[in-house]
């Protein structure tokens, strides 16, 4: 299992393309089609001892699976993955990034409520965080959030995550993660139809 874990998670670093604006800036990166085939399979396979061995696996085998299959396209599998992950003991920020995964996943599959309230509750988890890491993961949880609103239309709740997501980031000490997580809320944009 650990083998197939470690390939994913390298996957997942590998095989990214630069996209570039006319300029030559890298404004975005994706990954080439060979990575979606070695991908999908691999997390098949680890699905598959998942299925054989479910007592050895920890909760950050079972996001790095779910996020696997997040990645393919197979918002079903994501979803499940990430639901039996969270019956596993992990630390928080892995705890945080399962309800994150399966919120996603929820959105995916058209139910946004079961959504929200996975991320409430990725939000509660935060505050049992160090007071630094607590700001980050309470803002990058509010821009995530933010960003699943807009894909799903939702526009009034996408802006309330916005403006929670920019008051998090003021209350922030200047450093390359607020400057990191400012960019990645500029990505989202204001813009929603």
């Amino acid at each position: 299992m650990g083998q197939l874990i470690q390939r994913l998670s390298d996957l997942s670093r590998e095989d990214l393309l630069d996209i570039k604006d006319p300029a030559g800036k890298v404004v975005a990166r994706q990954h080439s089609q060979a990575f979606g085939s070695e991908n999908l399979a691999l997390a098949q396979q680890a699905r598959g001892l998942i299925e054989r061995i479910p007592d050895h696996v920890s909760a950050s085998e079972y996001l790095t699976v779910a996020l696997a299959f997040d990645v393919s396209g197979r918002s079903e599998e994501s979803h499940e993955l990430a639901q039996r992950g969270l019956l596993k003991p992990g630390d928080a920020l892995t705890l945080i990034s399962l309800r994150r995964m399966n919120a996603k996943a929820l959105y995916q599959l058209g139910r946004a409520r079961e959504g929200r309230e996975q991320l409430d509750v990725a939000l509660s988890l935060a505050d049992s965080l160090p007071v630094q890491e607590r700001s980050w993961a309470k803002s990058s949880q509010q821009i995530f959030w933010s960003a699943l609103e807009k894909n799903a239309g939702n526009c009034v709740e996408m802006a309330v995550r916005g403006r929670e997501a920019e008051r998090g980031l003021k209350a922030m000490p200047a450093s390359a993660r607020r400057s990191q997580l400012e960019e990645h809320l500029r990505g989202v944009g204001n813009d929603c139809r």
